[in-house]
């Protein structure tokens, strides 16, 4: 079965990830999680990193949407 979360279809396995990962961060919110500049520099580390993972997602889909071009 497919969602739609913010605009985006989702299979139940890329939702179960998302809430997982709003989780993990949402538990560095609280009282007992990072602060200060522990905490910004989390987050820092949090957006490169999915940036770095989404470029190399994008690389890989039209890598393969070349290849299928080429194919035929």
């Amino acid at each position: 079965m497919n969602f739609t979360l913010k605009g985006q279809i989702m299979n139940n396995r890329a939702l179960a990830i998302y809430k997982s990962v709003l989780e993990a961060m949402q538990d560095a919110d609280e009282i007992e999680g990072v602060e200060g500049d522990d905490y910004l520099k989390l987050m820092t580390a949090i957006a490169e990193e999915s940036m770095k993972r989404f470029d190399n997602c994008i690389d890989n889909w039209a890598s393969n949407q070349e290849a299928k071009t080429n194919s035929h």
